[in-house]
Protein backbone atom coordinates (compact mmCIF):
# COMPACT_ATOMS: atom_id res chain seq x y z
CA UNK A 1 0.00 0.00 0.00
CA UNK A 2 2.86 2.37 0.75
CA UNK A 3 4.45 1.68 -2.62
CA UNK A 4 1.18 2.27 -4.39
CA UNK A 5 0.79 5.75 -2.88
CA UNK A 6 4.47 6.65 -2.76
CA UNK A 7 4.13 9.44 -5.34
CA UNK A 8 0.59 10.43 -4.44
CA UNK A 9 1.45 14.04 -3.57
CA UNK A 10 4.37 16.44 -3.87
CA UNK A 11 3.36 18.02 -0.54
CA UNK A 12 3.64 14.83 1.51
CA UNK A 13 6.92 12.98 1.91
CA UNK A 14 7.28 9.24 2.35
CA UNK A 15 7.43 9.44 6.14
CA UNK A 16 4.20 11.43 6.33
CA UNK A 17 2.48 9.01 3.97
CA UNK A 18 3.63 6.13 6.16
CA UNK A 19 2.12 7.86 9.20
CA UNK A 20 -1.26 8.07 7.44
CA UNK A 21 -1.06 4.45 6.32
CA UNK A 22 -0.09 3.34 9.82
CA UNK A 23 -3.09 5.20 11.24
CA UNK A 24 -5.42 3.37 8.87
CA UNK A 25 -3.79 -0.01 9.42
CA UNK A 26 -4.07 0.29 13.21
CA UNK A 27 -7.84 0.77 12.96
CA UNK A 28 -10.40 -2.06 12.91
CA UNK A 29 -11.43 -1.27 9.32
CA UNK A 30 -11.29 -4.48 7.30
CA UNK A 31 -12.23 -3.35 3.80
CA UNK A 32 -9.25 -2.47 1.60
CA UNK A 33 -11.50 -0.29 -0.58
CA UNK A 34 -12.58 1.77 2.42
CA UNK A 35 -8.97 2.15 3.54
CA UNK A 36 -7.96 3.33 0.04
CA UNK A 37 -10.79 5.88 -0.01
CA UNK A 38 -9.90 7.11 3.48
CA UNK A 39 -6.26 7.44 2.48
CA UNK A 40 -7.27 9.65 -0.43
CA UNK A 41 -9.48 11.76 1.84
CA UNK A 42 -6.73 12.14 4.43
CA UNK A 43 -4.18 13.21 1.81
CA UNK A 44 -6.54 15.74 0.24
CA UNK A 45 -7.52 17.28 3.56
CA UNK A 46 -3.96 17.33 4.90
CA UNK A 47 -2.68 18.99 1.71
CA UNK A 48 -5.40 21.61 2.01
CA UNK A 49 -4.54 22.39 5.63
CA UNK A 50 -0.79 22.46 4.89
CA UNK A 51 -1.40 24.91 2.05
CA UNK A 52 -3.17 27.12 4.60
CA UNK A 53 -0.03 27.20 6.76
CA UNK A 54 -0.48 24.31 9.21
CA UNK A 55 2.21 21.78 9.97
CA UNK A 56 1.69 18.14 9.02
CA UNK A 57 0.88 17.19 12.62
CA UNK A 58 -1.68 19.97 12.91
CA UNK A 59 -3.14 19.11 9.52
CA UNK A 60 -3.46 15.45 10.53
CA UNK A 61 -5.38 16.41 13.67
CA UNK A 62 -7.71 18.61 11.62
CA UNK A 63 -8.19 15.85 9.05
CA UNK A 64 -9.07 13.40 11.83
CA UNK A 65 -11.69 15.79 13.17
CA UNK A 66 -13.14 16.27 9.71
CA UNK A 67 -13.12 12.65 8.47
CA UNK A 68 -13.54 10.56 11.63
CA UNK A 69 -14.56 12.74 14.59
CA UNK A 70 -15.64 9.64 16.53
CA UNK A 71 -12.61 7.60 15.50
CA UNK A 72 -11.87 5.29 12.59
CA UNK A 73 -13.33 2.30 14.46
CA UNK A 74 -16.72 4.02 14.33
CA UNK A 75 -16.53 3.91 10.53
CA UNK A 76 -16.09 0.13 10.71
CA UNK A 77 -19.09 -0.20 13.03
CA UNK A 78 -21.23 1.95 10.75
CA UNK A 79 -20.10 -0.11 7.75
CA UNK A 80 -21.12 -3.35 9.49
CA UNK A 81 -24.52 -1.90 10.38
CA UNK A 82 -25.04 -0.80 6.78
CA UNK A 83 -24.06 -4.24 5.45
CA UNK A 84 -26.44 -5.97 7.87
CA UNK A 85 -29.20 -3.55 6.90
CA UNK A 86 -28.67 -4.25 3.19
CA UNK A 87 -28.69 -8.01 3.82
CA UNK A 88 -31.93 -7.73 5.81
CA UNK A 89 -33.60 -5.63 3.11
CA UNK A 90 -32.53 -7.99 0.31
CA UNK A 91 -33.61 -11.05 2.32
CA UNK A 92 -37.04 -9.59 2.95
CA UNK A 93 -37.36 -8.53 -0.69
CA UNK A 94 -36.59 -12.07 -1.89
CA UNK A 95 -38.86 -13.64 0.76
CA UNK A 96 -41.93 -11.58 -0.15
CA UNK A 97 -41.26 -12.02 -3.85
CA UNK A 98 -41.30 -15.81 -3.30
CA UNK A 99 -44.56 -15.46 -1.38
CA UNK A 100 -46.10 -13.48 -4.23
CA UNK A 101 -44.76 -15.92 -6.84
CA UNK A 102 -46.00 -19.11 -5.16
CA UNK A 103 -49.38 -17.57 -4.28
CA UNK A 104 -49.84 -16.53 -7.91
CA UNK A 105 -48.91 -20.02 -9.12
CA UNK A 106 -51.34 -21.58 -6.63
CA UNK A 107 -54.23 -19.39 -7.76
CA UNK A 108 -53.41 -20.09 -11.40
CA UNK A 109 -53.60 -23.80 -10.54
CA UNK A 110 -56.98 -23.33 -8.83
CA UNK A 111 -58.28 -21.34 -11.82
CA UNK A 112 -57.03 -23.99 -14.25
CA UNK A 113 -58.71 -26.66 -12.11
CA UNK A 114 -62.06 -24.84 -12.18
CA UNK A 115 -61.78 -24.31 -15.94
CA UNK A 116 -60.59 -27.90 -16.51
CA UNK A 117 -57.42 -26.68 -18.21
CA UNK A 118 -54.32 -28.89 -18.43
CA UNK A 119 -51.43 -28.54 -15.93
CA UNK A 120 -53.84 -27.51 -13.16
CA UNK A 121 -52.48 -30.15 -10.77
CA UNK A 122 -48.85 -29.18 -11.43
CA UNK A 123 -49.51 -25.46 -10.84
CA UNK A 124 -51.46 -26.18 -7.66
CA UNK A 125 -48.80 -28.55 -6.40
CA UNK A 126 -45.89 -26.14 -7.06
CA UNK A 127 -47.75 -23.17 -5.55
CA UNK A 128 -48.87 -24.99 -2.43
CA UNK A 129 -45.52 -26.60 -1.74
CA UNK A 130 -43.66 -23.38 -2.45
CA UNK A 131 -45.77 -21.58 0.13
CA UNK A 132 -45.62 -24.39 2.70
CA UNK A 133 -42.00 -25.52 2.40
CA UNK A 134 -40.12 -22.44 1.13
CA UNK A 135 -41.95 -19.16 1.79
CA UNK A 136 -43.48 -19.89 5.21
CA UNK A 137 -40.33 -21.43 6.78
CA UNK A 138 -38.24 -18.45 5.65
CA UNK A 139 -40.89 -15.99 6.83
CA UNK A 140 -41.18 -17.76 10.19
CA UNK A 141 -37.40 -17.73 10.63
CA UNK A 142 -37.22 -14.00 9.88
CA UNK A 143 -40.14 -13.29 12.20
CA UNK A 144 -38.69 -15.23 15.12
CA UNK A 145 -35.12 -14.02 14.61
CA UNK A 146 -35.60 -10.34 13.80
CA UNK A 147 -38.83 -9.64 15.66
CA UNK A 148 -39.44 -12.41 18.20
CA UNK A 149 -42.89 -12.49 19.86
CA UNK A 150 -43.04 -10.96 23.32
CA UNK A 151 -45.18 -13.81 24.63
CA UNK A 152 -45.09 -17.58 24.26
CA UNK A 153 -48.56 -17.47 22.71
CA UNK A 154 -47.27 -15.72 19.62
CA UNK A 155 -44.34 -18.12 19.24
CA UNK A 156 -46.58 -21.19 19.51
CA UNK A 157 -49.06 -19.68 17.04
CA UNK A 158 -46.35 -19.13 14.42
CA UNK A 159 -44.91 -22.63 14.84
CA UNK A 160 -48.37 -24.27 14.83
CA UNK A 161 -49.36 -22.32 11.72
CA UNK A 162 -46.23 -23.42 9.90
CA UNK A 163 -46.71 -27.05 11.00
CA UNK A 164 -50.38 -27.13 9.93
CA UNK A 165 -49.62 -25.63 6.52
CA UNK A 166 -46.70 -28.02 5.97
CA UNK A 167 -48.72 -31.10 6.90
CA UNK A 168 -51.63 -29.90 4.74
CA UNK A 169 -49.27 -29.57 1.76
CA UNK A 170 -47.91 -33.04 2.47
CA UNK A 171 -51.43 -34.45 2.69
CA UNK A 172 -52.27 -32.81 -0.65
CA UNK A 173 -49.25 -34.50 -2.23
CA UNK A 174 -50.35 -37.87 -0.83
CA UNK A 175 -53.85 -37.26 -2.18
CA UNK A 176 -52.55 -36.35 -5.64
CA UNK A 177 -50.29 -39.41 -5.78
CA UNK A 178 -52.96 -41.65 -4.16
CA UNK A 179 -50.58 -42.70 -1.41
CA UNK A 180 -51.63 -44.45 1.79
CA UNK A 181 -51.93 -42.18 4.83
CA UNK A 182 -53.22 -39.07 3.07
CA UNK A 183 -56.37 -38.90 5.22
CA UNK A 184 -54.37 -39.30 8.44
CA UNK A 185 -51.95 -36.50 7.50
CA UNK A 186 -54.84 -34.28 6.42
CA UNK A 187 -56.61 -34.88 9.74
CA UNK A 188 -53.37 -34.09 11.57
CA UNK A 189 -53.04 -30.78 9.73
CA UNK A 190 -56.59 -29.78 10.74
CA UNK A 191 -55.96 -30.82 14.34
CA UNK A 192 -52.81 -28.69 14.53
CA UNK A 193 -54.61 -25.76 12.93
CA UNK A 194 -57.72 -26.06 15.13
CA UNK A 195 -56.11 -26.79 18.49
CA UNK A 196 -52.68 -25.24 17.95
CA UNK A 197 -52.83 -22.25 15.64
CA UNK A 198 -56.33 -20.87 16.27
CA UNK A 199 -56.46 -20.81 20.11
CA UNK A 200 -52.96 -19.36 20.54
CA UNK A 201 -53.53 -16.81 17.76
CA UNK A 202 -56.75 -15.51 19.31
CA UNK A 203 -55.21 -15.60 22.78
CA UNK A 204 -52.31 -13.49 21.50
CA UNK A 205 -54.78 -11.07 19.87
CA UNK A 206 -56.72 -10.83 23.15
CA UNK A 207 -53.59 -10.14 25.21
CA UNK A 208 -52.47 -7.50 22.72
CA UNK A 209 -55.87 -5.75 22.78
CA UNK A 210 -55.84 -5.69 26.61
CA UNK A 211 -52.37 -4.13 26.58
CA UNK A 212 -53.56 -1.47 24.13
CA UNK A 213 -56.53 -0.61 26.38
CA UNK A 214 -54.27 -0.34 29.45
CA UNK A 215 -51.83 1.85 27.53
Amino acid sequence: MAIRFQNFSDMLNQKEIEIILSLLESSSIESKEIKDDLFDHYCCHIEKYISEGLTFEQALVQANQRIAPSGLDEIQRETQILLKYNIMINTRRITYFLGFLFTTILFIGIFFKLMHFPLATIFSFVGLFGLAWIFMPILTYLKLKLNPPKRTFGLVAWIAGLASLSTFALASLFKILHLIGADVILALSFLIFTFGFLPFTFLEMYKRSVEQIKA
